[in-house]
Parts: structure tokens; C-alpha cells; sequence
């Protein structure tokens, strides 16, 4: 159970972080991908190592996931 506690934590403040950034950027003249790629470096496993990569599949799924949502969500929109 502790360490779905802890996996909780890390994702919102993952989120808390996204949010942040994402309000900093229009100020900032920055793109928010480009503040959210720095997250995930800082806390990757390069980082401070918060979070640690060992799982291609399970990332390739996801990533296919997202790109399908993205593709299907611009084409309900024209």
C-alpha cells in the first residue's frame, strides 16, 4: 500500500508541476512542451532520479495511445 501512496504523491505533484509551468509559459514567451520535456528530464532517471525508466513496452503503448487520441481529437474538430 505504500507504495501506491507514494506513486499518488509523485503524480500530483507531477501534475501540480505541469500546471505551474504551463501558466509560466505564456509570460515567459516559451512553449509549454519545452518546459514540460524539462520536468521530465529533471526527474528522470538522469535528474535527480525520482523516476526511474525500465519499461519500453509499457512507454510505446502509452505513446501509441496519446498519438491516436491526438489524431482522432483533430479530426472531430473540423
Amino acid at each position: 500500500m505504500i507504495a501506491i501512496e507514494y506513486l499518488s504523491i509523485a503524480i500530483a505533484i507531477l501534475l501540480l508541476a505541469s500546471v505551474i509551468t504551463s501558466k509560466a509559459a505564456i509570460p515567459l514567451g516559451v512553449p509549454s512542451l519545452l518546459l514540460f520535456l524539462m520536468i521530465g528530464i529533471v526527474t528522470g532517471s538522469e535528474g535527480i532520479g525520482a523516476i526511474e525508466y525500465n519499461n519500453p513496452e509499457l512507454t510505446r503503448t502509452i505513446g501509441d495511445m496519446a498519438l491516436t487520441i491526438i489524431l482522432f481529437s483533430r479530426r472531430t474538430r473540423y
